[in-house]
């Protein structure tokens, strides 16, 4: 059975004036991405979805973020909320880069073994840790508010979604925010985590406010951090979306190479071969 075309478009969504219009349009939006998905989102994306089907509902997503963010009421409680989750993620992300770095002199102080490892690398991953099983629920991984009937939204089900879609779309940038550490000959245990950093992201929380978008005089108090402004601004999550989320991880990994052609030669002399 051919699935129908959706009549959803950024244009009605902007004509859009009473709550009552924009939940209609919203709970369309999310019938076409449950139309490609279906009932049970995880065998779904088990079964690596197609590019097209992935970029479809990624067009769709995007409808549904305007839709939620026009419905956005900054009520006291929401904000609050913003500002923990702000809190938090700005929280993570720096103790994301003290973990790789300690992580990383671990291994220069401990395991680095030249007989046999090629290279190393430590990284290290902050992103959203949504579960959903189409019988279990939620897992607890994403919090149930007092104004959802006001939004409409199939939350769980919908963040699940966005989480999955995200990364197999984008090949596993679907992140938060990530740090990684190349081994360099001459890294030593008692360097700095800005020495052993090649590019220091984590300066980015300098004390000013990443409030791309968010420019409201109810929200000047709050500083936002770049994990903030990333999960709003570089992933398709809405404000209400955001304030839901009850699930974030931090990964952090130790990745240990040894390159070996037929032969046996390792690496480094098969690169003075060629030169």
């Amino acid at each position: 059975m051919t699935r129908k075309e959706s009549t959803i478009n950024i244009e009605r969504i902007e004509a859009g004036k009473d709550v009552a219009t924009l939940r209609e349009l919203l709970l369309s939006v999310e019938e076409d991405i449950k139309g490609i998905v279906g009932n049970d989102p995880l065998s779904f994306y088990l079964e690596r979805p197609s590019q097209q089907a992935m970029e479809e509902i990624d067009n769709y997503i995007g409808l549904r973020t305007m839709i939620l963010d026009k419905m956005f009421t900054y009520a006291p409680d929401e904000i609050e909320r913003m500002e923990q989750v702000n809190t938090l993620l700005t929280d993570l992300r720096k103790n994301m880069y003290r973990r790789t770095c300690a992580l990383y002199r671990t291994l220069l102080a401990h395991g680095v073994d030249k007989s046999f490892d090629d290279d190393y690398e430590v990284e290290g991953k902050l992103t959203v840790g949504v579960e959903y099983d189409s019988k279990e629920g939620d897992y607890g991984t994403v919090l149930h508010l007092e104004n959802d009937a006001y939004y409409g939204s199939d939350f769980a089900y919908m963040l699940y979604v966005i989480a999955n879609n995200e990364e197999e779309r984008r090949y596993a940038l679907g992140y938060i925010d990530n740090c990684c550490l190349r081994h360099e000959e001459g890294n030593t245990p008692d360097m700095t985590d800005k020495e052993l950093l090649v590019v220091d992201f984590a300066d980015l929380d300098d004390g000013t406010s990443w409030d791309e978008c968010l420019h409201r005089d109810d929200l000047k108090h709050i500083c936002f951090g770049y994990a903030f402004h990333s999960l709003y601004s570089h992933n398709p999550y809405s404000l209400a979306d955001i304030v839901r989320i009850n699930s974030f991880d931090v990964n952090v990994q130790l990745v240990c190479q040894r390159l070996t052609d037929q032969a046996g030669r390792r690496n480094k002399d098969i690169t003075k071969d060629n030169e």
